[in-house]
């Protein structure tokens, strides 16, 4: 089993014209702190569903019990319909981050990198011209996400509240299983937390940067 070493980077994703104050209350239509009845009510109506199966909602849980909700294909996001998906507090059960889907890449061709990085950058730059970045993907941190070192970085911004995510997703491919890289953009409630822990884990590998 590998060994994951966590770090997170956060964004607001401002070529999105909903997102334009410097407190986040969730992302257009979902609000932190709505019950799961109130999100699969929202992404039942919005959402155009899978390309396959049709679904328009999906649900799982995590290893605490926490709930996840994914909406498929759902709000328009430079030129595509893009996948949302909702958390929720195990204890409350009301909604506490929220993630898009930006990027779904398999390609590891230097073609593939460049689109996956030209997403990035677009959305880096929407960001920069609004909030305050706290931590930056480095070039050394990429490489180190690549490889497989890290499973998951983040880029702070705005004191937390909002995240890209560089992440990995299993998925079966031309007969096998491979990890996608997966762009998010992540817009979570509890910003102190993720602000908090993101700024730990850049101090202990400060030295490689």
């Amino acid at each position: 089993m590998k060994h994951l070493l966590i770090l997170l980077i956060s964004i607001l994703l401002l070529s999105s014209p909903v997102i334009g104050q410097s407190s986040l209350d969730g992302y257009r239509d979902i609000k932190f702190g709505m019950d799961t009845y109130q999100v699969e009510s929202i992404l039942n109506r919005i959402c155009k569903g899978d390309y396959s199966s049709g679904k328009r909602i999906e649900k799982s849980k995590g290893n605490d019990g926490a709930l996840f909700i994914l909406g498929n294909r759902c709000y328009s996001i430079m030129g595509e319909y893009r996948d949302i998906r909702v958390g929720f507090y195990s204890n409350t059960k009301k909604a506490s981050v929220i993630w898009l889907e930006l990027k779904f890449q398999i390609n590891r061709t230097q073609k593939g990198i460049n689109e996956f990085m030209n997403v990035y950058k677009k959305v880096q730059s929407s960001l920069k011209s609004k909030y305050n970045l706290d931590y930056e993907i480095t070039q050394t941190l990429f490489d180190k996400w690549r490889s497989g070192e890290i499973y998951r970085v983040y880029e702070i911004y705005n004191q937390g509240e909002v995240s890209i995510v560089f992440n990995k997703q299993e998925t079966y491919f031309a007969g096998t299983y491979v990890d996608a890289w997966v762009l998010e953009v992540e817009y979570i409630e509890n910003a102190p937390w993720r602000l908090k822990e993101t700024k730990k884990l850049f101090e202990k590998f400060q030295s490689d940067f």
